[in-house]
């Protein structure tokens, strides 16, 4: 709500209704203790900026609603180019950021595209004690780019995936 996001749309067409074995697609909320549930953190990047962070993020939230037919944001997270940290979907709902991984992974995105520019440091600083926070708080064993899951992406971008070790 803070950076004017707007509330998840349960007649999204790629994510209709709530999950359930016949609408195992649906809107999933996790229950009891998440630590049970996840595992992984995937570290994607949005690809695109805007004129700001809060610009990027309404523009991340449209695409993902009407172009791609979600509820909401793909992400749980995001990591903004100054170090802010904005809250995606909630962490007890399954993300939709990784083709056939998103049950069980945590997505924390970083704004920017990393194609074409590196990360900012206060944004990798941030990233970084994002990432430890999950660890410690679900018990996560594993991090990974977008792209070890779908090789078709370049997802996270080369100018961010050599960081990855730094923030596993």
């Amino acid at each position: 709500a803070e950076w004017g996001a707007l509330p998840p749309d349960h007649n999204a067409p790629n994510e209709t209704g709530f999950y359930s074995l016949d609408n195992p697609e649906g809107w999933r909320v996790y229950e009891g203790d998440l630590r049970a549930v996840y595992r992984t953190v995937v570290i994607h990047h949005s690809a695109n900026y805007g004129r700001d962070d809060l610009d990027t993020l309404l523009y991340i939230q449209n695409r993902h609603r009407t172009e791609r037919g979600w509820a909401d944001v793909a992400y749980h997270f995001f990591v903004g180019r100054g170090g802010l940290i904005y809250a995606g979907r909630p962490l007890d709902v399954r993300g939709t950021h990784v083709a056939g991984y998103n049950t069980g992974s945590a997505g924390v995105c970083l704004l920017g595209n990393f194609e074409e520019i590196e990360p900012a440091v206060l944004q990798l600083a941030s990233a970084l004690l994002l990432v430890q926070w999950l660890a410690a708080t679900l018990g996560l064993t594993h991090l990974a780019g977008h792209s070890e899951f779908n090789p078709e992406t370049e997802c996270p971008g080369d100018h961010l995936i050599p960081y990855l070790d730094v923030l596993a």
